[in-house]
C-alpha cells in the first residue's frame, strides 16, 4: 500500500486565488489513484510467494523422494532377505547334492567292485564250463567206446555160451567127476564124447539155500557143433529113465 500523506496545517483562506512563490511551497499536490500497485511492493510480494512456493515444492519433493527411497529401500531389503533365504536354501541343497554325489560315487564304486567280482566269477565259470564240456565230450567218447566194448563183450559172452549146456536134476554124488558123467551120457545117447571135447564142467549153487534139489551142471564143449550134436542126440534118444533135463544156456 502507498504511504498516506499528512494533512497540512490549517491556515486562513486567501480569497486571492493566485499564489505567490512563497505560498506555493505549502501546496501538496496529490496524484489520482489509478487502482494499481507499486512495483516494489509487487516484486516483494512475488518474491515472498515464490519463496513460500519454493519451500513447499522442496518439502513436497523431499517428502516424495524420501518416501520413494524408503519404499524402494524396503523393497530392496525384502528382496535381499528373500535372496539371503534363497542363497541359504541353495547352500543346503548344494551340501545335500554333494553328499548325494558322494554316496552315489561310493555306490558306483561298490557296483564296480561287484561287477569286477562277477566278471571274474563268470570267467572262472566259463573256464569250468569249457572244462566240463571237454570232459563230457571225452566221457561221451569213452561212453561210446564202453558201449561198443560192452556190446562186443556181450557178443563174446553169448558166443562163449553157445558152446554151453545146463543139465538139471543130475544126481549129485560126493567125489563125482562130471566129465566122466557126460562121457557116459554120450555113450547112452549114441554121441561119442572125448575128454578133450569138454573144456569146462562144474555145478552151480541154487539161489535159495533151502533148495534140496541137485545143483545144476554146466558143461562147456569145445565147439558149438559138438554141443548141438550132443543136445540133438539127447532129444532123439527114446526110453531114457533119468528125470534130468538138458537145455541150452
Amino acid at each position: 500500500m502507498s504511504k498516506l500523506q499528512r494533512t497540512p496545517p490549517k491556515c486562513p483562506s486567501n480569497p486571492d486565488i493566485s499564489l505567490t512563490t512563497s505560498d506555493a511551497n505549502y501546496v501538496n499536490t496529490r496524484k489520482r489513484f489509478t487502482g494499481g500497485y507499486d512495483s516494489e511492493f509487487l516484486s516483494t510480494l512475488i518474491d515472498e510467494n515464490f519463496n513460500t512456493l519454493d519451500v513447499k515444492i522442496k518439502e513436497t519433493i523431499t517428502n516424495i523422494v524420501t518416501s520413494t527411497i524408503y519404499n524402494e529401500l524396503a523393497k530392496i531389503s525384502h528382496s535381499l532377505s528373500s535372496l539371503n533365504t534363497t542363497i541359504s536354501e541353495l547352500r543346503d541343497e548344494n551340501i545335500n547334492l554333494k553328499q548325494g554325489i558322494t554316496d552315489l560315487n561310493n555306490h558306483l564304486s561298490e557296483v564296480d567292485t561287484t561287477l569286477s567280482d562277477l566278471n571274474e566269477q563268470a570267467i572262472s565259470f566259463d573256464t569250468r564250463l569249457r572244462s566240463i564240456e571237454s570232459q563230457v565230450s571225452k566221457d561221451n567218447y569213452l561212453s561210446d567206446k564202453l558201449e561198443v566194448m560192452e556190446t562186443k563183450l556181450a557178443a563174446m559172452e553169448q558166443q562163449a555160451r553157445d558152446c554151453n549146456i545146463e543139465i538139471s536134476n543130475l544126481p549129485e554124488r560126493r567125489g563125482e567127476n562130471i566129465v566122466i558123467v557126460i562121457i557116459n551120457i554120450g555113450v547112452v545117447i549114441n554121441q561119442q564124447i572125448q575128454p578133450s571135447d569138454i573144456i569146462l564142467a562144474h555145478r552151480v549153487p541154487h539161489v535159495g539155500e533151502n533148495d534140496k534139489r541137485p545143483k545144476n551142471a554146466i558143461i562147456k564143449f569145445k565147439s558149438k557143433i559138438l554141443r548141438d550134436n550132443f543136445v540133438a542126440s539127447y532129444r532123439a534118444k527114446k526110453g531114457l529113465t533119468s528125470d534130468h533135463r538138458i537145455k541150452y544156456i
